[in-house]
């Protein structure tokens, strides 16, 4: 009979840790663009940043589900309570953060199913952590952009030499990260022609920078651009500059295209690029 017993309470004491398994689980989106109708309740942000969606799975006999969900910038924390929600229950349901976000961050959640706060919550009653981060709008892709991307800028001496003339000629660096990105100015016609060239460059390893921006402009740094830049990794899309004109070697008037990887193209005016 004591054997029996020990069988059963072997038994037991493997099974555990089956029945402590989680009974929530969380998804969160990584750049998601909404559809049209979607977009009619779910608006991004002043700062141009679309919510991330959440999606909840839960295993539960309870009719109703006390749901909490937790953010952090960073894996290992601290978590702040942003989403305190009850739910009728179904297969699974969707949530949506629309608290304050930074571009170029990623946020780290957490769910919570019960009344306990995250601290106190025992472990089957705590989902998965999940990486998200929410799409940015047009304008604020092309701001994201042209921030990051101006940082190369400063590694070049001859593209930010005042003189027309002395801006010819050819030069290259190389990102923090990975890549190159390389200058070449030269004489066309009455004027100059310069190509600025990114390869899979990168500075912070979040986005990489491949194409080109092409400046055809007269003596005095005023004509007209060129070319297409492709972002990756964090934020996926194309800039397109062909609609672009130059004075003094700035943006004068035009456009730029701007179209992220899931969403379609559009038109932003030149004055963008004077926005950090």
């Amino acid at each position: 009979m004591k054997k029996y017993i020990l069988f059963y309470i072997i038994i037991l004491f493997l099974t555990l840790p089956l029945f402590a398994q989680a009974s929530i689980k969380l998804k969160a989106s990584q750049e998601l663009y909404y559809t049209e109708y979607e977009e009619a309740v779910i608006t991004p942000s002043d700062n141009g940043i679309y919510p991330v969606r959440l999606t909840v799975t839960v295993e539960s006999a309870d009719r109703t589900l006390y749901v909490k969900i937790y953010r952090s910038s960073n894996a290992a924390g601290p978590f702040t309570l942003v989403i305190d929600s009850m739910q009728p229950n179904s297969e699974y349901f969707n949530l949506y953060d629309a608290t304050p976000m930074q571009p170029g961050t990623k946020y780290y959640y957490q769910a919570v199913l019960g009344k306990e706060n995250l601290q106190t919550a025992s472990p089957e009653q705590k989902s998965n952590v999940s990486t998200g981060w929410g799409a940015l709008t047009h304008e604020a892709f092309y701001v994201f952009f042209n921030t990051t991307i101006k940082k190369s800028y400063k590694k070049m001496t001859l593209m930010n030499n005042p003189s027309a003339f002395k801006k010819l000629g050819t030069e290259e660096t190389t990102g923090d990260k990975s890549g190159k990105f390389l200058y070449n100015a030269k004489i066309k016609g009455i004027g100059g022609l310069a190509t600025m060239t990114y390869q899979n460059y990168s500075d912070d390893n979040l986005v990489f920078f491949t194409g080109d921006m092409i400046t055809q402009a007269d003596m005095f740094n005023s004509g007209k651009m060129d070319g297409s830049m492709q972002m990756t990794g964090m934020y996926n899309g194309t800039i397109y500059f062909d609609k672009v004109t130059i004075k003094e070697a700035k943006a004068n008037s035009g456009t730029y295209g701007i179209k992220p990887q899931n969403a379609p193209r559009k038109e932003i005016e030149y004055s963008w690029n004077f926005v950090e």
